[in-house]
């Protein structure tokens, strides 16, 4: 049988690396700017609460994990997770070129973005899910209303296109129902218009009916001139927040934007 002939340990190394150079360093720049140029403290504030606005909106889908498969629970709360802390980082790099000694924390506070964002503090303070408690946000009745506001909007301008340009006004009942949907969505600053869209309701419906002959239903003259100026007086306070009473579930919010901006 042959013997393994064991070798004598070396007595020094047989090289010396050389010690790692941090200028060798790659830092990975995928969430930056192309050129930052933005240091009034108006614009870092702006930045900052669009971060804000985004961190929430990761916070808020977080909170609704149960709804996802178990599966994918683990990759759901990593990439969280990620996004989070790119986010927070970008806060937190906007208050450098700011030269603001204080934390992120202490910056929402003072300027009253703290306000808007509840969740937003309450994931600075604590970083686990499992202790949140998804408190409500101002920022959700501003979206709220600025998409019901949107929808009206739309809605109206459509309807109007419509009794204006098409051969036919077959739908417009429908698309009539649609707009009285929006105007209750927007709620009690245009319940004016939405009763005049019930009293004329049951006349458009039996005028937009196909009669025997086959030919395209068309409005009367009178239900034509109502549908087209309703729809403009819609869209005008739309566009206008008239009357004022629009404008409320916006004040928070506009206040701040306008305590950050002066």
């Amino acid at each position: 049988m042959q013997q393994v002939k064991v070798l004598p340990l070396a007595p020094k190394p047989l090289c010396c690396p050389y010690s790692y150079d941090d200028s060798y360093q790659v830092i990975v720049q995928l969430d930056e700017p192309l050129w930052v140029s933005v240091y009034a403290s108006q614009e870092i504030a702006a930045e900052v609460m669009a971060l804000c606005l985004q961190l929430d909106t990761l916070i808020l889908s977080s909170s609704q994990k149960e709804e996802v498969d178990p599966r994918r629970k683990v990759s759901f709360e990593h990439a969280f997770s990620s996004k989070a802390s790119s986010v927070l980082q970008q806060a937190k790099d906007a208050l450098l070129r700011l030269k603001y000694k204080g934390s992120l924390e202490d910056y929402l506070r003072s300027t009253a973005i703290a306000n808007l964002f509840p969740r937003v503090e309450q994931y600075l303070q604590e970083t686990d899910p499992q202790l949140w408690q998804t408190p409500s946000s101002t920022m959700d009745d501003y979206f709220a209303h600025m998409a019901a506001l949107n929808n009206l909007l739309t809605m109206a301008h459509q309807l109007k296109a419509d009794v204006q340009t098409s051969s036919s006004h077959r739908y417009i009942a429908h698309q009539t129902a649609l707009l009285h949907q929006c105007v209750t969505m927007v709620g009690g600053p245009l319940a004016e218009y939405k009763k005049d869209i019930e009293g004329a309701f049951k006349d458009l419906k039996v005028c937009c009916s196909t009669d025997e002959s086959g030919h395209p239903p068309r409005l009367n003259s009178d239900l034509h001139k109502w549908l087209v100026n309703i729809t403009q007086k819609l869209i005008d306070s739309s566009v206008s927040l008239s009357p004022p009473s629009l404008l409320l579930p916006l004040v928070p919010v506009l206040e701040t934007l306008h305590h950050i901006t002066h």
